[in-house]
């Protein structure tokens, strides 16, 4: 059940608005992050990695593991970038604040192993490069979707109100001995 069920549309819009500057921000980095990972390509990854991005984006963080990279825009305690306030005056953040752009992992249960994003203990900028890459372009078409739909917001309300009445007249239309036992009841999820 969603968070955010009882907020004003008018909210709701600038959080998805947030959200949109958000990965536009991060699709904006693109250049300058790939610079700052080729640079540390064949060294050891370690605070002055660390440092390189936070003179990106002092938001930037790594994680590493034998068989994992991930780096996050982490936004949480940042108030401006991750909050709106309501039209009544309260505060709302976005359901996430912690974005990945990177988030790499060496094996998938559904494929063979795949070359790591370290080689002898050295980084492999490559691999994380295709990672980042990969992920903001998949950022870039979720910009587009979420400006589509949010144009159209009025209309994907009313479709809902629609398939909710619906569920309602399709439940109330038979017994609850048919709705049971032929699993014919229609739930909502909200």
């Amino acid at each position: 059940m969603s968070n955010y069920k009882y907020i004003s549309k008018n909210d709701a819009k600038k959080l998805v608005e947030l959200e949109i500057k958000t990965y536009e921000d991060m699709i904006s980095m693109r250049e300058q992050l790939i610079e700052v990972i080729k640079e540390f390509d064949g060294k050891v990854i370690n605070v002055k990695f660390e440092r390189a991005l936070k003179e990106l984006n002092s938001s930037l963080r790594y994680f590493k593991s034998n068989d994992s990279f991930e780096i996050q825009l982490h936004l949480l305690g940042d108030h401006k970038n991750t909050s709106i306030k309501t039209d009544n005056g309260g505060t709302l953040y976005l359901s996430e604040a912690t974005k990945y752009l990177v988030h790499y992992y060496n094996f998938d249960y559904r494929l063979k192993e795949k070359e790591n994003w370290q080689k002898d203990g050295r980084f492999n900028s490559s691999v994380i490069i295709d990672n980042l890459n990969q992920r903001l372009n998949e950022y870039e078409s979720t910009v587009v979707k979420l400006k589509e739909q949010l144009m159209k917001v009025d209309v994907l309300i009313k479709n809902k109100m629609d398939i909710e009445e619906k569920i309602k007249e399709h439940n109330n239309s038979m017994c609850s001995e048919i709705l049971e036992y032929f699993d014919l009841l229609l739930k909502r999820n909200t």
